[in-house]
């Protein structure tokens, strides 16, 4: 298939699929918007990955934490300093989170 013909047809199907979906034009905006975030990253040479997975895992995600604050009595800070689980993954978390980042600082100054 010609690519002539694959990309109106890929954003007709696109439009046409956000709007039937509830019948919202403010959905038709949001795809233009999504659409100019894809170019701009892409301009930007982000990597697409982590952003998809980040839609796929992000409510699960939320969900789950919304669930530790409602075991933590709606105390999130106070959960993870004084729960052994959440000090032991501020432990982890934390030396792993700065080497990560003074990596980064490095590769930066090299550039």
């Amino acid at each position: 298939i010609k690519i002539s013909i694959l990309i109106p047809l890929v954003i007709m199907f696109a439009f046409a699929g956000a709007y039937v979906f509830r019948s919202d034009p403010v959905d038709l905006l949001m795809l233009v918007a999504f659409g100019v975030f894809g170019i701009v990253a892409r301009i930007g040479k982000f990597d697409v990955m982590p952003m998809v997975m980040g839609f796929i895992l992000g409510p699960p995600m939320e969900y789950a934490f919304g669930q530790t604050v409602a075991m933590g009595n709606q105390d999130t800070i106070g959960f993870l300093f004084n729960e052994r689980l959440g000090a032991l993954g501020m432990l982890l978390a934390t030396p792993v989170v700065g080497f990560l980042l003074w990596r980064r600082m490095q590769s930066v100054a090299l550039e």
